[in-house]
């Protein structure tokens, strides 16, 4: 699959505004036939229905009132083996992406990670660049040689803050920010955000807010 090919697109959020402006991000970056929106897994399991399963990506907010998380995802997934599926949450618990991904979820990513990175990753995944989620590093912050101000920039950036947010959260300017993160991609031989953040993940720098 790649990101350049006519695609056929899910979204599923009960949240309308927050469905509606993912429909405009994703229509703008990408070349999709289909992009259907849903308010739910049963409204979603009909249009998969409608397209005898032939769908490229499903984007799924991971907790819809009234659904069970675990067996919607892991049903989405047994219904379209070959769709690449992105759980975008307002959770950052650890344990609810583990979950996700342990009944076939793709990606899992905030729903306040910056728009930037969330196409990134979107478009890493469908030209199957993503990284492979690994074990969580034992004192995966031991050995960088980074600063406590550096650190405090890479937790930041697990979270899904954008360079302007980091630098409000940490009173530092934007060009120190841009600073920290030459370094930090160094020490944790990473190359982008994308990396980055799959890299702070499965190092479990994602905490609760």
């Amino acid at each position: 699959m790649n990101s350049d090919s006519l695609l056929r697109g899910l979204i599923i959020d009960d949240h309308r505004l927050f469905a509606a402006g993912l429909c405009l991000i994703l229509n703008n970056e990408f070349n999709f036939e289909i992009l259907e929106v849903c308010t739910d897994f049963s409204e979603a399991s009909g249009k998969v229905a409608g397209l005898d399963g032939q769908v490229d990506l499903i984007i799924s907010d991971f907790y819809i009132p009234g659904y069970n998380a675990k067996e919607t995802i892991s049903y989405l997934r047994m219904s379209v083996p070959e769709a690449k599926i992105v759980c975008v949450s307002a959770s950052s618990s650890p344990a609810d992406e583990r979950a996700a991904r342990e009944v076939g979820a793709d990606l899992y990513l905030r729903k306040h990670t910056e728009p930037s990175v969330l196409l990134a990753a979107i478009r890493a995944l469908l030209d199957g660049e993503a990284p492979e989620p690994c074990a969580p590093k034992k004192n995966a912050l031991a050995g960088l040689g980074l600063t406590p101000r550096q650190v405090d920039t890479l937790q930041q950036i697990a979270k899904g803050q954008s360079n302007k947010e980091i630098a409000l959260a940490l009173n530092i300017s934007p060009e120190t920010v841009k600073t920290h993160l030459a370094v930090i991609y160094r020490q944790t031989e990473t190359t982008n955000r994308v990396s980055l953040i799959n890299w702070a993940r499965s190092a479990g720098l994602f905490v609760e807010n």
